[in-house]
């Protein structure tokens, strides 16, 4: 596996607020819905963030913990906007946050409310010129069939190849507790992961539904599938 530092800098964009041609280099590699960008000068994530950050100040949940010594741990610093490193040099900023020999990285963040994102930005920054991390990006179809039998929730999510990545909000003060049943298009026997303790909780009943009990979150995500399952599993 190989050894890589990085910072993570998010801005996430409203929706309606695109990025010109000519506040970005040419992509170093790209698919649906995603490129990855070399940043030429300081003033490029200027242009990137222009028009507000959405997720400015709010709380970032990350796994796996930040493990290397020469840079910082404190979460708030992904979200400031303000970039680290002089000369572009992040490696030694403790405003930045790294990780070496890690197969994955996680990070969750709850808006404090339902909005229309339009895009979201991400600055990395990898000791080799050669490395390009990450490698790929994947984004899936969005899904609109799932049903809640709480009308007080918003139920979302991603589908890829029969994988399913599952959004419950509860930002109209349903109590903790509370026990509700997701009606999903996953297949019967789906295993379902919460992936905010990384524990397996369930599988899908023949009808697609699973069940679930909320907790302190107000937003909550589940992922629906086994490709990624040993990624998620403690």
């Amino acid at each position: 596996m190989c050894r890589f530092r990085m910072i993570l800098i998010l801005s996430v964009i409203a929706a309606g607020m695109l990025l010109s041609d000519e506040a970005i280099a040419e992509p170093i590699r790209s698919g649906k819905g995603w490129a990855i960008h070399a940043q030429r000068e300081p003033e490029d994530w200027t242009k990137l963030v222009a028009g507000g950050n959405l997720i400015a100040k709010k709380l970032v949940r990350t796994e796996a913990a930040p493990n290397d010594h020469n840079t910082g741990s404190e979460l708030l610093h992904l979200t400031d906007g303000v970039l680290a490193g002089a000369e572009g040099r992040m490696w030694s900023d403790k405003r930045a946050m790294g990780r070496a020999y890690q197969p994955y990285v996680r990070l969750k963040f709850d808006l404090g409310k339902s909005e229309r994102v339009g895009q979201v930005v991400m600055r990395l920054q990898v000791i080799s010129k050669d490395s390009t991390l990450p490698g790929t990006i994947t984004d899936g179809t969005p899904l609109t069939n799932f049903k809640c039998s709480h009308e007080k929730l918003k139920v979302c999510g991603m589908g890829l190849n029969g994988e399913q990545a599952v959004l419950v909000s509860n930002y109209q003060g349903v109590p903790r507790g509370t026990s509700v049943t997701i009606q999903s298009s996953a297949a019967s026997g789906t295993p379902v992961w919460d992936l905010h303790t990384n524990r397996q909780v369930g599988t899908t009943q023949p009808d697609g539904s699973f069940n679930v009990v909320l907790d302190e979150f107000a937003a909550h995500l589940y992922y629906l599938g086994k490709k990624h399952a040993s990624a998620i599993s403690p």
